[in-house]
């Protein structure tokens, strides 16, 4: 390697305190740098985050009550295809707001998976996710 092009990928200390990036080895930051989650949820225990918790499961229960084993009924008949349409809106709404929980957990988890709460978190939202 020629000096030009090692000094390309060389990182000084005027650098690194330039840029607020503190270097431990060659190529891994010692200070890894937090998502901002906030177009999710602001909080783990935010209010938003419970609230969407518990419309997915009365959601659940209403689509689990009006499907479960009608699927075939409903699509037969005059208006079939409408009333089956209107069946997978409702799923994929219910798979939306379930996704969105899901991938916030993940994220906040993932922020910092050595974390034993934040592990719990995730958790407990992939077990009440898969409940419903």
């Amino acid at each position: 390697m020629t000096e030009h092009s090692s000094a390309k990928h060389r990182i000084d200390a005027k650098d690194r305190a330039a840029t607020g990036s503190m270097l431990s080895g060659e190529n891994t930051p010692a200070v890894l740098p937090e998502w901002s989650l906030d177009d999710l949820y602001t909080a783990p225990d935010c209010d938003e985050l419970e609230r969407d918790m518990e419309s997915i499961a009365n959601d659940g229960k209403v689509f689990e009550q009006r499907y479960r084993d009608a699927i075939i009924t409903l699509a037969t008949g005059e208006g079939g295809g409408k009333r089956l349409a209107e069946a997978i809106e409702s799923y994929e709404a219910l798979q939306c707001l379930s996704q969105r929980v899901f991938s916030y957990a993940f994220l906040y988890y993932a922020g910092n998976t050595a974390e034993p709460k934040r592990a719990k978190f995730f958790g407990d939202i992939q077990a009440r996710l898969t409940t419903i």
